[in-house]
């Protein structure tokens, strides 16, 4: 083998791909299906152009698929140029060992396979029965990657596995997307820190098949993976690079602080949003979450109910509907009098709960920039700033949502509701033009009222 030992050189790049399939197969197919498969990762790879790496639509590329073939060459470069810097990786009986024992566990596993599998690609690696090939991972980069692997990549517990079984039923899931994202950037996080990692057109030239998901969905994976991931890191310094560190991400943070937060907290955020945001609204009278002793109101008021009274808008629950019925009829001990002129705001079950969701992420990130900021490094703080800042207007765009029932109650026809299905981009205008032209239309006010 000492021979074979030197032929990965730069100027002898693309002899490994001769040495692979001579020492792993006999007969590597027809030819004629061999052209018929590079023929349709052209074609893909033309129509995807702008979405991957600018050699991929080139004829140079293509003659490079040929020579891998049956392996995509991307998972033998994943190898052979990241792997190989380390010098305790044989870079020829290595690549070797490790691409038979993957041949190996695809044909075992080649009836649950799905769709076509006309290359080999990274994606198509499960690690969990490479045991070969984890092993050297952690050889090579240390024994703390094991909690890599496990807690983001392989297994049933982890962060990619997870978000793969979400929706069975969707490419995501009916292709292991994320699991095969996950393990592509894991393979190529090996290396020295210049040349670590990918960015997304290295990845999708690694990932993408013909006839299979579509690219979008790779964008998809690696968003959901991005957000829950443990040790996934990436950078906005240049093309956008994904790779694995064995030093745990914010994201472990951020988990911690959520299960710090409890009903109340998100609640009263809540409140505090629709105090804020209702603070400088003049065409009607608003008061969020009041006590149950509201003074007459003589001009037309709006009480916006709090997250409590959360209801569907079909059928008004009855916690919801005895609160309303409380105010409209009672000042505190006494009966009220002027009972036409309060409509009330509630939010729906559906939409409290979306809200409910993107505040446990901006409390939590906002607990972490309060609490934490002296124990995390620049680049941490600068993630949890954006997150926070993104939570803030998702959070607020979806409060808008959430408060889309409008009620009113009279002694003659008792609670009537509306639900309102279109949406401003903020509460003022809500409530001052999209709550008022519904209950115009609905004929709920006099005029006079609405003027």
């Amino acid at each position: 083998m000492s021979g074979l030992e030197q032929i990965i050189k730069p100027v002898e790049d693309e002899e490994i791909f001769e040495v692979v399939r001579r020492r792993l197969f006999d007969n590597i197919g027809n030819p004629q299906v061999i052209e018929l498969v590079l023929n349709r990762y052209k074609n893909t790879y033309h129509n995807r152009r702008s979405d991957l790496p600018n050699q991929t639509d080139r004829m140079e590329y293509i003659n490079k698929m040929r020579k891998s073939y049956p392996f995509h060459p991307e998972l033998i470069d994943m190898f052979r140029l990241k792997w190989g810097q380390d010098s305790r990786f044989q870079r020829t009986r290595g690549v070797l060992r490790l691409l038979a024992s993957i041949v190996k566990d695809l044909w075992t596993r080649r009836g649950s396979l799905t769709g076509t599998q006309a290359l080999i690609h990274t994606s198509d690696v499960n690690l969990s029965n490479l045991p070969t090939l984890t092993g050297t991972i952690t050889s090579l980069m240390g024994s703390q990657w094991e909690t890599v692997i496990h807690a983001d990549v392989i297994g049933t517990s982890s962060n990619a596995y997870k978000i793969d079984n979400e929706d069975p039923n969707n490419n995501i899931g009916k292709y292991n997307l994320t699991q095969g994202i996950a393990t592509t950037i894991l393979m190529a996080s090996l290396g020295n820190l210049q040349n670590k990692g990918l960015t997304i057109e290295e990845l999708k030239l690694c990932i993408l098949k013909p006839s299979a998901f579509n690219h979008s969905e790779v964008n998809s994976a690696l968003n959901k993976l991005e957000q829950v991931a443990h040790y996934l890191y990436s950078t906005n310094v240049g093309s956008r690079s994904y790779w694995f560190q064995s030093k745990p991400n914010i994201n472990i943070l951020v988990n911690q602080a959520k299960a710090e937060i409890g009903q109340a907290d998100i609640s009263g955020e809540i409140i505090n949003r629709l105090n804020a945001q209702t603070r400088n609204i003049s065409k009607i009278k608003v008061l969020v979450n009041p006590a149950n002793d509201i003074p007459e109101q003589k001009n037309l008021t709006l009480v916006i109910l709090g997250p409590e009274y959360a209801t569907q808008p079909g059928s008004i629950n009855t916690k919801t509907k005895k609160q309303i019925e409380q105010i409209a009829q009672n000042k505190g001990n006494s009966s009220r009098i002027y009972r036409n002129t309060i409509l009330y705001l509630a939010c729906s079950e559906i939409g409290l709960g979306m809200l409910h969701s993107k505040l446990l992420e901006y409390l939590a990130c906002a607990k972490i920039q309060a609490e934490y900021s002296g124990q995390i490094e620049p680049e941490q703080k600068k993630d949890i700033l954006e997150r926070k800042a993104e939570y803030d207007k998702q959070a607020n765009t979806l409060l808008i949502a959430a408060y889309n029932i409008v009620c009113k109650y009279s002694v003659s026809e008792g609670l009537e509701k509306i639900e309102i299905k279109d949406f401003a981009q903020d509460f003022n205008t809500q409530l001052s033009s999209n709550l008022f032209n519904n209950i115009k239309e609905e004929e709920w006010l006099l005029e006079s009222q609405l003027a």
